[in-house]
Formats: structure tokens, sequence, C-alpha cells
């Protein structure tokens, strides 16, 4: 018997120990920017441990974000870079016949008529099935390429995992400390971003939610004539400036052209309009424009290798510089060579960022953005370095909405901390000194027993670098009660043995037996509610529901093997035979 409580007393020892280990990087990390004012092993150590409990953005303050993405879209985008493809291979194969390729509206399908050659011989299969379509011959001798379902859903998975990984990217280039980003659903992305202060929830929101897609296009022939011929109502905040409307909002205008068809091959896209106030010299956006541009792009952003922000010296003002791959470069100089004498659109998530005109063949791999003129030095130099990290780490595989925001200051968030830490104290407190005034030495052992109890509960918690809220500082006060409960039912079990006479050992043997059932009936309820609650909650539920399953394990250790443990050592270490309740 005295061999037993001593093995699990030092059990108890090496698990208080490794606890507290695992909370020095969570409690007392190393300063990284004074590190040599700590000791070598201690900082050794603190590296070495991969354990830490975050702060939950109510405690530290930060946005939290929850974007849908338009998996479709990344659907449609793929479908058209096909038509490309296909267009650009059947002219390079066969030059001299005549291939039509177009995309079937509002599916992700392919019809390819040819005249003088069948269909079947301008592409080899091995193309086709690399491009996971499905072969559909039609009447006439054209044929449909379909797009494979399981092939659509991956493409959907994926461009979730790619979405979440370029956000990843974004917010690492922001300099942001240990966000959270997470999938929900099918198609909706959790970015957790702690520790901002007001300034930078914009920052950040306008940063994330760029889907960077950069595309150049040309202006249609009919630009100029498109306008002043098709049917548009008569609407606030929209006049007619020349052979195009102009409108005062991008909404305004987005919402003119909603119902609006443009030619076939054709889409409207809009460009700001810019003007020199009078008055302060200042360069203002003063509306916007739209144009007719082809809707396929010639060349795309996934062919940039850098960009960077450089200043133009004429003007002293700052642009994007961009690099191209030796495919890119390619691309570039055939699309400006084809193309001299016309008008070229550089558009940026829909939005024309401009329009320039090409004036000879651009060879070397290299185009700027230009940011407009409107805005100080300094606003348009941070907006070119915010489009640069967006560049440089990736577009977005498809567009994202913003669904839901919530904004926590640093103010409120240290408000938080101070009060969850009051309340988690003076429950503790609270409970020590009742249980202690009512057992006597008894409450001692399970006061004892409760200090390692929130121990084990954080160091677990530091191990899985969990999340820390403010629910779940409810969940562990919540324990404290719950594991003194268990302590209370086996205390009054031993008090009830010993009023029937029993010595202290059977009495400590009987109560522990008798309270047994009760006690893991309690805490396996509680733990089903818990796993509920973390299966079908989210965000403060689910912290709450973690932390509190934490401390139902916790207790039934606590309550069980530790108080027994001290009961052991005053009956065969101490040989004590009476303990006053």
């Amino acid at each position: 018997m005295e061999g037993g409580w001593w093995t699990r007393f030092v059990v108890m020892i090496v698990a208080m120990v490794a606890g507290v280990i695992l909370l020095i990087p969570t409690f007392y990390a190393v300063d990284e920017d004074d590190p040599d004012s700590w000791p070598g092993w201690y900082a050794w150590l603190t590296d070495t441990i991969d354990a830490r409990i975050t702060p939950g953005l109510d405690l530290q303050g930060g946005l939290h974000l929850q974007y849908q993405v338009d998996v479709d879209r990344a659907i449609s985008d793929r479908v058209d870079r096909y038509v490309e493809d296909l267009r650009r291979m059947a002219r390079r194969s066969h030059p001299d016949a005549r291939v039509t390729v177009e995309r079937l509206a509002g599916t992700p399908a392919i019809r390819v008529r040819a005249e003088g050659i069948a269909v079947r011989d301008v592409f080899d299969d091995d193309t086709i099935q690399l491009m996971n379509l499905r072969v559909v011959p039609e009447a006439g001798g054209a044929v449909r390429y379909e797009m494979d379902s399981e092939f659509i859903e991956q493409q959907k998975a994926y461009a979730i995992e790619q979405a979440i990984e370029t956000i990843r990217r974004r917010i690492d280039a922001l300099g942001v400390a240990e966000p959270s980003l997470s999938r929900r659903g099918e198609t909706d992305i959790i970015v957790q971003l702690p520790g901002l202060n007001e300034e930078q929830f914009e920052q950040a929101k306008e940063l994330i939610g760029t889907t960077a897609q950069l595309q150049f296009k040309m202006v249609h022939p009919q630009d100029r004539t498109f306008f002043t011929t098709v049917d548009l109502p008569e609407r606030e905040g929209v006049t007619m400036r020349g052979d195009r409307p102009q409108g005062e909002s991008l909404e305004v205008l987005r919402e003119l052209f909603r119902d609006v068809e443009p030619p076939a091959g054709t889409e409207v896209r809009f460009i700001e309009v810019e003007q020199t106030n009078r008055t302060t010299a200042e360069v203002e956006v003063v509306g916007y424009q739209p144009m007719l541009l082809s809707s396929t792009a010639q060349l795309t952003g996934e062919y940039i290798t850098d960009a960077r922000v450089a200043v133009d010296p004429r003007d002293n003002r700052p642009y994007v510089s961009l690099t191209f791959d030796a495919t890119g470069a390619r691309l570039f100089a055939d699309l400006t060579g084809n193309h001299v004498d016309e008008q070229m659109a550089i558009v940026l998530d829909d939005i024309i960022s401009s329009a320039p005109r090409i004036n000879e063949r651009i060879a070397g791999g290299r185009a700027q953005i230009t940011m407009g003129r409107s805005g100080s030095y300094n606003e348009i130099y941070n907006q070119s370095e915010r489009l640069v990290i967006v560049l440089r780490n990736g577009a977005l595989p498809a567009p994202i909405e913003l669904q839901f925001e919530t904004q926590v200051g640093p103010t409120l968030g240290a408000e938080s901390v101070r009060s969850g830490a009051i309340s988690l104290t003076v429950a503790f407190l609270l409970v020590l000194l009742f249980i202690l005034w009512y057992y006597k030495l008894a409450g001692l052992i399970a006061n004892v027993a409760l200090f390692l109890n929130v121990i084990f509960i954080l160091s677990i918690l530091a191990f899985f670098n969990a999340t820390l809220t403010l629910p779940g500082i409810a969940g562990i006060t919540l324990t404290i009660g719950m594991a003194i409960d268990a302590n209370v039912i086996i205390f009054e079990r031993i008090k009830e043995e010993l009023r029937l006479g029993k010595t202290l050992r059977s009495s400590v043997e009987s109560g522990y037996a008798k309270a047994f059932s009760a006690i893991i009936d309690a805490n396996v309820t509680t733990g089903i509610a818990c796993i509920v609650l973390m299966t079908y909650g989210s965000g403060p539920i689910r912290g709450f529901a973690l932390t509190l399953l934490v401390g139902v394990f916790c207790s039934l250790y606590t309550a069980l093997i530790i108080t027994r443990i001290g009961f052991d050592y005053l009956l065969d270490g101490a040989k004590v035979s009476r303990i006053s309740f």
C-alpha cells in the first residue's frame, strides 16, 4: 500500500512539473527585443517547447472576418482560359483552317466548329484529356467539350485551399502575429487577426479582400459608338459626357448597366475619371465612366514574377512595375505587336486601372500600372505598396465576399482580460477559503488538488496551442466549481461512513467507492454536452466547450486520484487515525 501511494505521488509530481514547463512560454516568454537579458538555457527552453496559449480576439483585440469564396467564378475563369488555349492551339496546328471556339454561356462547356477539317483532328486526345474535358459530338460536325463534374468539385475545393493560403501569405506580409485562418462549410473562410488597432482594421480588410486578378484586355472597336446607341434609363447621379455616361459613383454605374447586354465577346468595365481642382491644384476623382472591352483576357497576372513600387521621375508619382516570366514576356510582346495604335486596358479586380494606347511592340517582359494622380504622394505610395503585396503573394483564385465582421479594440480587450482574471481569481479564492473552512484538513487536500487542476487545464491548452477566449475563462471558472463538487460528494460519503463507526481507512475506501459512480455520471453527461457544443457550435461557444471538456478530464483525475493520494499519505505515511471534517 505504501509503495502504491508513493508511485502515484511521483507521477503527480512529474505531471505537475511538466505542466509548469509547458506554461513557461505562455506566461514568461523571452523578450525578442532583448533576448540577451535572459539566461541561455531559458531561451533554449522557450524556443524548444512549441506550446503556448494564445489570447482570443476578445482578450487582446483584433478583427474577426468571415468571407465567402465565389467558387463558381473560379470554374468560369478556368473555362475562359481553356477557350483561349484551344484557340491558340488551333491557330498553331492548323493555321489555314477556320476553327471557331466559343464558350457556352452559363455552363462549363466549350463548342468547337471547323471548316475543311474534322474537329476531332484539330486537338489531340491527350490534350483534351489533360484539360479534363469530356467530348460530346453535336449535329453538323460540331463538338462540345464539357468539363468533368468530378474535376469541377476538385477545383472548387482547390479554390478554397488556395484562397486560404493566399490570404495567409498576405497577412504574413502585413506582419500580423499569430493569425488564425480556417475553413467553415463548403465555401466560407474564417479569418481572425489578433492585436490590431483601429487604424489597421481597414488596411487589413482591403489587403485581404483584394482579389488581385490582373488582366490585360483590348478595348473593343465599338467602344466609342456602343454607349451612344444603347438605350439607358435616366438615373440620378449619371450624366452624358461626350460619347459615354459618367456616374458619380461606381455603384450607380454598375446598377445602370446591370441589365444591359453588351455585344457578343465583349464586356463593360469602369475606369476612374480624374480632374484637377482649380482652387487647390489637386487631382481628384470626379466620377467613373464605362468602357467596352473584349471579354477575353489576352494576358493575366499569373505570369508575373516580380512586382515593386517605382517612382516616375517625370512627375514624381509612384507606380507599380511588373516583370513577366519568359512565357508572359512573349505573350506581352505578341499582344502589343499585334495591336499597335489600339487601346489596351489594364484591369485589376474588374476596375480599369489604365487604358494606354499601344505605340509600338513592347519587348523585355516589363509593364507598369499607374495608380492614378488623385491623392497625395504618400497615399498613392501606400496604395502601390498594398498592390505589390497582393501581386507578389498571388491572386485569389476567385473573388471573395465579406459576409460578417467583428472588431474588438485593444482597450476593450484589455478590459476583458482584467475582468476575466478578476472573476477567475475571486472564484478560485472564495472556493479555496470555503472548502478549507468547512472541511478543515480534508479541505486542504481538496485545495491542493484544485490548484493542480488549474495547472493541468492550462498546460493541456498550451500543449495543443489553444486560443483562450473570455467564454473559455468562464469554462475554467465553471470547472473549478465542478471539481469542488466532486470533492464534496466524496467527503460527505466519508463522513457518512465515519458516523456508522467505521475506521478512517475503511471510511475513506468506502467513501471513494460509493462516490465514484455519481462523479463519473455527472462528468460524462457534461462531457457529452461539451462534444455537442464543439461539433455544432462556433467561435466563443467552441472555446467554452473546449476548456470545459478539458476541465472535465482534469477534474476527474484530481478528484479521484490526487485527493486519494493525500488521504493515503495521511493513512500510510503520517499514520493518522482521525481527521476533522
